[in-house]
């Protein structure tokens, strides 16, 4: 994870730079300054837990005039889906084509209700999850943090190494009615993902420990 702290140097660091942030795996948890971010966009089938379809852009009158400022000077900017064709379409509330509109009307209603909840209690329960989770992981021999280091730890995608494959582990979980991913190209069978979104509940987070416990135990 890399964090706010150094994305905003970063902006210090270069001003004259444009600043683009992927945060599909971290909102709504992760507080940012957007003072120093020019362009942030997620979807919304991880932590908001919809349907993949919809994503979510937000740009800086910096980029804007960046954009502005490269089209005048016949450098492509994109396509159709471009920011001033978007933002030309936006100051009339409307988008440039017709839109996945259940999609934005379920966002509506998750975002009620996580402005129910509140968000810094949803910042605080993620943390604690993460906490709980990382805990295990640190003293268990077999199943095994993949970051060591934990100020480079996310607190919303916890991966998880074992010295042999994961795929009976998965498959006990998922028996459990826990279901996590597996590890990316090389390490896909040898690693776990675990999604801590704001959906899942301390009490959830506790039963897949141990159930984590009980299968490692085991080996």
């Amino acid at each position: 994870m890399l964090s706010t702290k150094k994305i905003e140097s970063l902006s210090k660091k270069f001003p004259k730079a444009l600043i683009t942030v992927d945060c599909v795996s971290s909102m709504p948890y992760v507080s940012f300054n957007f003072k120093s971010i020019d362009v942030t966009f997620f979807s919304v089938q991880k932590l908001f837990g919809l349907p993949a379809g919809l994503g979510v852009l937000i740009i800086s009158p910096k980029a804007l005039k960046k954009a502005e400022y490269l089209s005048k000077k016949g450098i492509n900017i994109g396509t159709y889906h471009n920011f001033l064709s978007l933002q030309k379409y936006a100051n009339k509330n409307q988008t440039p084509e017709t839109p996945s509109v259940i999609h934005i009307y379920l966002l509506g209603k998750i975002i009620d209700d996580m402005r129910k909840i509140g968000i810094r209690k949803i910042r605080k329960d993620t943390e604690k999850k993460a906490e709980l989770i990382y805990d295990f992981l640190d003293k268990n021999p077999h199943l095994t943090p993949f970051v060591k280091d934990n100020k480079d730890r996310s607190q919303t995608v916890i991966v998880a190494q074992m010295a042999q494959k994961t795929e009976s582990l998965i498959a006990f979980l998922k028996e459990k009615g826990l279901i996590v991913g597996s590890g990316y190209e090389k390490l896909k069978d040898f690693q776990i993902r675990i999604a801590n979104v704001p959906a899942n509940s301390i009490q959830d987070t506790k039963s897949l420990i141990k159930y984590l416990r009980l299968y490692t135990r085991q080996l």
